[in-house]
C-alpha cells in the first residue's frame, strides 16, 4: 500500500511541475509574441519614414535638376527672395493700412 500512496504522489508532483512549466512557457511565449508584434509595428512605422524620406529626396534631387538646367526657375526663387538683377530698378510701394 505505501507503493500505491508514494506513485501517486510522484505523479502529482509530475503534474504539478508540468503545470509549473507549461504555465512558464505559456508567459514566456506571450512576451515574446507582444516584442514581436511591437517589433513589427516599429518596422512598418520606419519604413513609412524611409518611404517619406525617399520621396523628398526624390523632390530634392529634382530642384538639384532644375538650379542647373533652368536659369528660369532660379530667375523665379531668387525675385521671391527680393533678389534682382545687375542693372534692374526696384520699386516699393507702401502698403496701405488696414483700418
Amino acid at each position: 500500500m505505501s507503493h500505491s500512496i508514494g506513485g501517486k504522489v510522484l505523479t502529482a508532483v509530475a503534474v504539478i511541475l508540468i503545470a509549473i512549466v507549461g504555465f512558464v512557457a505559456l508567459r514566456a511565449n506571450a512576451q515574446v509574441s507582444r516584442e514581436y508584434k511591437n517589433l513589427q509595428a516599429k518596422r512598418e512605422e520606419v519604413s513609412q519614414e524611409i518611404q517619406a524620406m525617399n520621396a523628398r529626396l526624390s523632390e530634392l534631387r529634382e530642384n538639384q535638376t532644375r538650379f542647373r538646367e533652368d536659369p528660369e526657375f532660379v530667375a523665379h526663387l531668387a525675385r521671391q527672395e527680393k533678389y534682382t538683377c545687375p542693372g534692374e530698378i526696384v520699386f516699393k510701394f507702401p502698403v496701405p493700412a488696414d483700418d
